[in-house]
């Protein structure tokens, strides 16, 4: 029997540990800030974007993040299309409440890491539990209500007054970006508003989406600035590093992509 959305407790928990062996589509939606109203969608053969309009059209909240997860030891590591601020905080106290204690660490499609929340834990899964684990996932019969609410749900993208919320937060981060990736960043944004302005919302979702990654990056780098670098040895004749240099190379890879 298929199971139903939102997910929760045992089905969440056999999603995990099949997702050490293959990746699982995933949209999670985290509700309002003064209710536990979060909605966790995942399946091993839906398609990440499914899930996603899924999660956005029903989740009590106005912004979701979709992709796929894996998991190892004590973490799940989440590759997001889309993804929310502080995401790795909100879905690990969403698994603590259905007593999944992992640590969460969140990552643009690159593989860059733009968001952590880790701890140190016992290991959560136990090998033998509940059996092997297989490789292949079952294809669980479908329910025909369950197929026609993935395939009519509406589309985030065709939601001009959700992507115009999507831009307002953003603007901040963009106005804060740093002076060796501000000018990109901030015509990323304008040329996301004028995608909105004409209509065009497949493609102005698609130009929020890199903005909201490359935000996400840039508060996990504030937040998790890179060492100083050692001091060069009293006989070397190397000049001083540029003040300004960008610590980070991988961000300019997001931004042009």
């Amino acid at each position: 029997m298929a199971a139903d959305f939102p997910l929760w407790g045992e089905d969440i928990k056999r999603l995990i540990k099949k997702s050490r062996v293959m990746p699982i589509a995933f949209a999670f939606n985290p509700g309002t800030m003064d209710a536990d109203d979060e909605y966790f969608a995942a399946h091993a053969k839906k398609k990440p974007e499914m899930l996603g309009k899924l999660a956005h059209a029903e989740g009590a909240g106005s912004k979701s993040a979709f992709g796929t997860f894996t998991s190892i030891g004590s973490e799940i590591s989440l590759t997001c299309f889309r993804t929310i601020p502080q995401l790795a905080k909100r879905l690990k106290k969403f698994l603590k409440a259905n007593k999944i204690p992992l640590n969460v660490v969140v990552m643009d499609p690159d593989g860059n890491v733009i968001d952590t929340d880790v701890e140190t834990l016992t290991e959560w899964f136990d090998e033998d539990e509940d059996g092997a684990v297989e490789a292949e996932a079952e294809e669980a019969p479908e329910a025909e209500a369950e197929e026609a609410a993935l395939e009519t749900a509406p589309d985030p993208a065709a939601d001009a007054a959700e992507l115009g919320e999507r831009l307002k937060a953003l603007r901040d981060d963009v106005m804060k970006a740093p002076p060796e990736v501000a000018a990109r960043v901030q015509a990323g944004f304008a040329g996301a508003v004028a995608l909105l302005k004409a209509g065009k919302l497949d493609q102005a979702e698609s130009a929020i989406s890199k903005l909201e990654l490359v935000a996400a990056r840039l508060a996990h780098l504030a937040a998790n600035p890179p060492p100083a670098p050692p001091p060069p040895p009293p006989q070397a004749d190397a000049a001083a590093p540029a003040p300004g240099a960008t610590p980070d190379a991988r961000l300019a890879a997001v931004l042009d992509r």
